[in-house]
C-alpha cells in the first residue's frame, strides 16, 4: 500500500501542474471565445444609432457630449455611463485621419463602433466596462492602429507628462486619464487634448472650453478634486 500511495502522488505531482495549465487555457480560450461574440453582439447593436459631433465651438469635428450615447452598448452598460475611453479614442483616431466624420454635425457610426468592439475583443475594458476603459490597453490598441504613443504613469510619469504637454506641437495631440471626487462619488475619465495653434489646450468632451495651462484642468477644476493616472502623447 506504500509503494502504491508513492506512486499515486508521484503522479499527482507530475500530472498536477499539467492539468492546471491545460484547464488554465481552456479557460481563457472560453473567456476569449465570449469576449468575442459579447463584442459582435455590441457591435451590430451600435451599428444601428447614431451620435452627433461638436459643430461650432473649439471643439468642433469632435464628440462632446457623453450624455448623448444612451442608446450606445459599452460591455453590459451603455457608453453614457463609462464610454470616455472609447469616445476618447473616436477623437483622437479621427484627428490623425483614420476617418472622417459622416457630416459637420454627424460621426461616423462605424468607425465609433469598430473601436467599441476592439475594446471589447481585445479585454480593453474593466468589469464588462462597469468600470470604464482599461488604459493598461491605450497603447496597444493605438498601435495597433498604427498611431504611435508614448505612455507616462507613476509619480515620475506624471511630472514628465506635464513637462513634455509644454513642448507639444500646433495641432499634436495627447490623452489624459484621471481620477476625480465629487459629493462623495469618486471615479476616473479619459480625455483627448489637443494643442491649438494660439498654444491652448482643447478637451473635447472634458467639461472645459479651452484652457492655457494643462495642469489648470487637473490641479484647479472648478469643483472637483482630480488626480492623475495615466497621460499618452500621441504621435
Amino acid at each position: 500500500m506504500v509503494a502504491l500511495e508513492t506512486v499515486v502522488r508521484a503522479v499527482i505531482t507530475i500530472l498536477a501542474p499539467v492539468v492546471t495549465k491545460i484547464i488554465t487555457y481552456l479557460s481563457k480560450s472560453v473567456l476569449r471565445i465570449v469576449d468575442e461574440v459579447t463584442a459582435l453582439t455590441t457591435y451590430y447593436h451600435n451599428l444601428s444609432q447614431a451620435f452627433k459631433v461638436e459643430a461650432s465651438n473649439a471643439a468642433k469635428g469632435y464628440i462632446n457630449y457623453q450624455e448623448q450615447f444612451t442608446t450606445w452598448r459599452y460591455g453590459l452598460t451603455t457608453m453614457n455611463n463609462n464610454g470616455c475611453g472609447a469616445i476618447a479614442g473616436y477623437n483622437v483616431l479621427k484627428h490623425v485621419g483614420k476617418f472622417s466624420n459622416t457630416s459637420i454635425e454627424v460621426g461616423n457610426t462605424k468607425a465609433l463602433a469598430t473601436i467599441v468592439r476592439d475594446y471589447e475583443a481585445f479585454h480593453g475594458i474593466i468589469a464588462f466596462a462597469f468600470g470604464g476603459t482599461n488604459p493598461a490597453k491605450i497603447e496597444s490598441y493605438l498601435w495597433l492602429r498604427g498611431v504611435k504613443s508614448v505612455t507616462y504613469s507613476g509619480v515620475s510619469g506624471e511630472k514628465a507628462f506635464y513637462e513634455a504637454s509644454k513642448s507639444l506641437k500646433p495641432n499634436q495631440i495627447m490623452m489624459l486619464d484621471y481620477w476625480w471626487q465629487l459629493d462623495g462619488e469618486v471615479g476616473a475619465h479619459l480625455v483627448e487634448i489637443i494643442k491649438d495653434s494660439s498654444g491652448d489646450f482643447i478637451i473635447p468632451n472634458g467639461g472645459n472650453g479651452s484652457l492655457k495651462s494643462l495642469f489648470d484642468y487637473i490641479y484647479a477644476p472648478n469643483k472637483e478634486t482630480r488626480g492623475f493616472i495615466k497621460g499618452w502623447i500621441i504621435g
